[in-house]
C-alpha cells in the first residue's frame, strides 16, 4: 500500500481530496516539472491522444488522475486527465507504460502470426477462387 503525505496547500493547488492523484503526483512531480521545462505541452498531448501509439490498456495507468468515481474509467476521462496534467501523464507514461506497451507489442505480433497462418491456410484449401467480396452459394447440381 502507497502512502502520502499531502499538504493542505497541495490539496487547494490541485482542488483534488483523492489519495490516488497526490500519490502519483509526489512520485512524479521532479520528472513533469522536467519535461515541462522541456517538452512542448501541445505534442505531449497530441501523442498520448494518438490511439494508434497509445491504447487504453496503457492510458488506464492514468487512472488516478480522472475525476469521478468511477473506478474504470474510459479513453475519454483518461484523455481529459492527459489535457489536465500533460507533464504528469507523460512521466507516468515514461516510467510504467513501456511494459504495458511491450505486452501490447507481443500481443499484436501473436496476432499477425495467427493472420500470417490463416492466410497460409486458405491458400491450402483446393477449388476456385472467388472474385473479392463476391460468395459462392451452391444450392445443388448446376444452381449458384
Amino acid at each position: 500500500m502507497k502512502t502520502a503525505v499531502v499538504s493542505f496547500s497541495s490539496l487547494a493547488q490541485h482542488d483534488r481530496m483523492d489519495a490516488g492523484f497526490h500519490i502519483l503526483n509526489q512520485q512524479y512531480a521532479e520528472a513533469a516539472k522536467a519535461l515541462e521545462a522541456s517538452t512542448n505541452k501541445d505534442q505531449i498531448i497530441s501523442f498520448l491522444s494518438d490511439e494508434g501509439s497509445i491504447p487504453t490498456s496503457v492510458l488506464k495507468l492514468l487512472a488516478p488522475l480522472t475525476r469521478g468515481s468511477t473506478s474504470d474509467p474510459g479513453r475519454d476521462q483518461l484523455l481529459k486527465a492527459v489535457r489536465d496534467y500533460p507533464f504528469l501523464s507523460l512521466a507516468i507514461i515514461k516510467d510504467q507504460g513501456k511494459a504495458k506497451l511491450e505486452e501490447v507489442q507481443v500481443a499484436l505480433a501473436k496476432r499477425a502470426t495467427a493472420a500470417a497462418a490463416s492466410l497460409h491456410l486458405l491458400d491450402e484449401f483446393g477449388g476456385p477462387a472467388t472474385p473479392t467480396g463476391q460468395a459462392v452459394k451452391k444450392f445443388g447440381p448446376g444452381r449458384t
